[in-house]
Order: C-alpha cells, then structure tokens, then sequence
C-alpha cells in the first residue's frame, strides 16, 4: 500500500467569532498479490482518495463545526485465469489473467458538531456524521476454491458489493482540573457514548445469483442495518507522587458472525467489554516509577459454520506489575512482569483449532526487561 495526504489550515476572525478551516486531499493504492499457489488469495488493486474541508467557528463557550468529505473508490481485479501451458498462457510460468473487471463509485460524507466549555473544567460535546468503507479487492474478487493451481475460483466472487455506510453519534463530556486535592495535582475524565448503525455490513455468507444453481459462499453485504453502540470511560489522577489511570468499554455490537467461517479459518467478534486499571507510585525524586495493571477482556465468539454453532470464549482478566528507573537524562532501564498468575486464557480470535479444542494459548506469565539511551 502506498498513499499521501495534504491538508492546510487557515484562520479568520468575523467579528467575535473565530474561524479555522482544515481542508485538504488524500490518496492511497492498495495492491493484492496473491502467490505462485494462489488458493483464496486474489490479485486486484484499490484506489481510493478523498477531498475533504472543515470549519470550526467559535463564539464564546460554543464551538460549532461542520465538515464534509469526498470520497472516490476503483476497484480492479482478476476475474479468471489460464493455467501454464493452457491458451495463450506460456508453459512453466504462473497462471495468466484472462478475465479482468472493474468497479469504482463516490461518496459525500457529512458531519456536524458541537462542543461548550460549560465551566473551567467541563466540557460538554455531540457530533454526527457519514462515513463509508469501500469493499476491498480482496472481498470482491475471493476466488472461493483452494485449487492452489495458481489458478483460482471466479465463481466466488462478488462484483455485486457496495461500500459499508455508517452513521455515528458521538455524545459525551470532558472533565479536567488542577490543583484538586493538593497543590500541582491534575485530573482528566472522559465519558462518552456512541451509536453507529452500518447499511451493507460486509462479511461472508451465502448467496445465490441468476443462473446459479445454488447459493455459494461468498463475501455479500448483510440487509439491513448493523448497531454497535456502548459507553467509553476513560481517566486519570496524577498527583506526582501517584497516579491512577482507568479505560473501560462497555458496548453492544451486534456485528453479524460470517456463514461458513471459521472451518480452518481465524474469524470471530471481538470482545464488546474491555477494562484497565493502573496504579502506580513514583519514589527517589521521581525517578523510580513501580506500578500494577488489572486488565479485563470480557467474553467473545469464534465464529464456526454459523451463528447458533459458534464457539464462546470466556472472560479473563490478567494483573501485571511494572517499573522503571531513569538515572540519568540520557539513560533509562525499565522491567515487567506480564499476567502474574500465570492465568490459562483462550484470546479472541486466537485462532479455529485452538477455539474448538479449548486450548488456552493465551500469553502465560512473562518477563521483560530493557533499557534505553539517548545520545
């Protein structure tokens, strides 16, 4: 993959009113190649790029900020191909592109949003917007079979698809303040909530087009829409001498598990909760920093054949402790030690076989050590 980006930004006063305009142009080309074997791994490319602009006006507590993007998608692919030595393929050589097909489209996406400083130290925020995920070649042009000829599958393609929309709310509020409990003390809070609904989610299913006597596993888009909501929680009090930070994500994600995955096949749904607590200490004019970490990772799902047959994987949580030693400016030494309990955990999307057999190939107990120097 390969791409760039250009933005500029300009500022203006009307009156009371501030004015900051981002605006600029983005580019990127991504290339699938598969190898000499090929199997599931199609050849095409993706282009994509972006004209966007931005303004945020300002007046007094309130900052209002309207944006709207650009987008312009092209997809190419193989559709078929000649084995060596087959046509006009030469003899000992890879497999030979016969079929190509294209398919490109454009998309406006909007968004507004609205932020006040209510107080010093509150912060009250809300935005929605568009935004679109174009199929990638990969997922449009899956050749399905595992000849491993080199030559591949055609008929699992899907030059049907269209890009993902997704609508999102982002409401919530940021709290900060200073010289709360003692002198030189800082606190930082974040709650929000988001709500996203995605028209045409991508994933792998069944579909039957004219002229096809039956369905075929293929990458379709899903009817309908697709929610992931859920609140974020994120903090932190640093009172110099001791700090404490916490993240929570408590969510709903309704993202539909693919047909037929999971049969030697690494696809699943990522946990919906997630939960970090670090608290530390820092000792010898602040130099030595000891701490610990809870993490949570809530339950989660590997996809196998379908959605009533997939396989759940249980919740766990890990404790690490850590430390570090600066004992100079240019010189630092640092030491952990990861999942203390040496607790047995299966990861999401670890893996099919290591799902379907329960075996917990979650990282053990570990220690790391190192160091580092500027010159």
């Amino acid at each position: 993959g390969t791409g760039f980006d250009v933005t500029n930004t300009s500022r203006a006063e009307l009156g009371e009113i501030g004015l900051r305009f981002n605006y600029g142009f983005a580019f990127s080309h991504d290339d699938y190649e598969g190898n000499d074997q090929r199997g599931a791994n199609p050849d095409g490319t993706l282009i994509k790029s972006g004209t966007f602009a931005e303004a945020v006006a300002s007046y007094g507590i309130f900052d209002l900020t309207l944006g709207l993007r650009y987008d312009t998608w092209n997809i190419e692919g193989v559709r078929d191909y000649d084995a060596p030595g087959a046509g006009s393929c030469p003899p000992g050589g890879p497999a030979c592109p016969v079929d190509m097909a294209s398919r490109s489209g454009s998309e406006w996406n909007p968004r507004i949003g609205l932020s006040a400083r209510a107080t010093d130290w509150l912060q009250l925020y809300a935005s929605y917007g568009r935004s679109y995920r174009a199929p990638t070649a990969s997922e449009m042009f899956y050749p399905g079979g595992h000849n491993f000829n080199g030559v591949g599958d055609p008929i699992a393609g899907n030059l049907d698809l269209v890009p993902e929309i997704m609508w999102g709310l982002d409401i919530g509020a940021n709290i900060t303040a200073e010289n709360l409990v003692i002198d030189g003390d800082s606190l930082r809070f974040k709650l929000g909530y988001f709500d996203n609904r995605i028209d045409n989610f991508i994933t792998y299913g069944l579909d039957q087009k004219p002229g096809e006597p039956r369905p075929i596993p293929r990458w379709v888009n899903v009817s309908g829409t697709t929610r992931m909501n859920g609140f974020e929680i994120e903090g932190g009090y640093d009172a110099g001498f001791a700090y404490a930070n916490l993240a929570v994500t408590i969510a709903d994600t309704e993202q539909p598990l693919p047909y037929f995955a999971g049969i030697g096949t690494d696809v699943g749904r990522l946990p919906d909760d997630f939960a970090t607590l670090d608290i530390g200490a820092r000792f010898l004019d602040r130099s030595l920093t000891l701490g610990g970490r809870m993490n949570y990772v809530g339950d989660s799902v590997q996809a196998f054949v379908d959605q009533r047959n997939s396989i759940p994987i249980p919740s766990y949580v890990t404790v690490d402790i850590y430390g570090s030693w600066q004992f100079s400016e240019q010189g630092k030494l640092f030491a952990s030690l990861e999942n203390v309990g040496d607790v047995s955990y299966v990861a999401a999307n670890a893996g099919f076989a290591d799902s379907y057999s329960g075996k917990a190939t979650g990282r053990g107990r570990t220690f790391l050590a190192g160091a580092s120097l500027k010159f």
